[in-house]
């Protein structure tokens, strides 16, 4: 069975997003505390903007499985994790846009940092709804019939028997 793309390529934003928040927090103390060099909040935005690349992406590969799954998952179930899924990656572009703008540096940094940790803070939250939501869709729909279904050999109607098997004297 060839294995759907969404849920491979889906699992490196959420990671991700469990790293963000953390990193962020240790960047900002460093920078702050140590002397570290500001552009690491470079570093931080250019991750964020890869990432959001990702999740664009397993966000196009997880509609175009729609058609795939649709007769094994309940319609309501399915358009809520879509509609989480695009909450989910609203919220990594907010993350892009703010992080970007703390690594400028030059507008309100404080306000743009703090606004980092707290949109970092809606991602961890929302890619856990997004992935429970997912994951009920695999493991108490069985979303994965429908991509062994569409992956299942086609059995033949009748085989005809072996030329002069089948013959009568």
């Amino acid at each position: 069975m060839e294995l759907p793309l969404h849920p491979a390529l889906v699992h490196v934003p959420v990671g991700m997003a469990f790293l963000f928040l953390p990193l962020f927090i240790v960047l900002w103390f460093g920078i702050s505390k140590w002397s570290w060099p500001k552009s690491l909040l470079w570093l931080y935005a250019g991750m964020v903007v890869i990432t959001n690349a990702f999740a664009y992406v397993a966000k196009s590969y997880g509609e175009a499985d729609w058609g795939t799954v649709e007769k094994f998952v309940p319609k309501e179930a399915l358009e809520a994790h879509a509609h989480a899924g695009d909450r989910y990656f609203y919220i990594y572009i907010a993350l892009a846009i703010v992080s970007l703008i703390a690594a400028y540096g030059k507008i309100l940094p404080i306000v743009f940092r703090g606004a980092t940790v707290l949109v970092s803070l809606l991602l961890l939250i929302q890619s856990y709804i997004t992935g429970h939501s997912g994951g009920q869709l695999v493991y108490e729909y069985g979303a994965v019939q429908g991509h062994q279904a569409k992956q299942a050999p086609k059995q033949p109607e009748s085989v005809p028997p072996p030329a002069g098997l089948n013959q009568t004297p």
